[in-house]
């Protein structure tokens, strides 16, 4: 019931917001939120590490972003604060033994492994795909947030295909 009252909660958020950055430092901690409590509620690897990858994206853009507004001169800022976010938060995972359980794999791969490269390719698609509408539309969006909607639309149609095949 308390998971029921938090998930309603969280999710009536959504009415009252304020227009964001989609990729701010807000999303970024509530997506991994969200990641922590899908591994408490029992989602599998996979769907877990879809949501990963498409957080360090999303955290490598934001912090790309905020350098380059503080004006940090970095050749390539957004592949080197993707790298980095890449690192950041998949190494504690690997130093805290979540990869390479044997029985938690798919085709050989480790579950989570190939959940954080799908939720990486996903989440570049998804941008291609906004920045895509935007060109088409003048440079203008279609509808409001969707430079949110895009991203998690593509993340949860593949949640949703991945809970119903694997």
């Amino acid at each position: 019931m308390i998971a029921v009252a938090f998930f309603f909660l969280l999710f009536s958020l959504f009415f009252f917001a304020q227009s964001a950055f989609a990729v701010c430092p807000v999303c970024t901690l509530a997506v991994g939120a969200g990641i922590g409590l899908s591994r408490y509620f029992g989602v599998d690897d996979i769907i877990t590490g879809l949501w990963i990858g498409a957080m360090i994206i999303a955290s490598g853009l934001w912090l790309a972003t905020f350098l380059e507004r503080k004006k940090v001169a970095v050749p390539n800022r957004e592949v080197i604060s993707t790298i980095a976010m890449l690192i950041l938060i998949v190494a504690p995972l690997y130093l805290k033994d979540f990869f390479g359980n044997p029985l938690n794999k798919v085709l050989g791969v480790d579950k989570l492994a190939l959940g954080i490269f799908l939720g990486l390719v996903t989440f570049i698609i998804s941008q291609g795909i906004e920045n895509f509408l935007r060109r088409k539309n003048q440079g203008t969006v279609y509808f409001p947030y969707q430079k949110v909607i895009v991203p998690v639309s593509l993340l949860l149609v593949l949640s949703l295909a991945l809970y119903l095949t694997i």
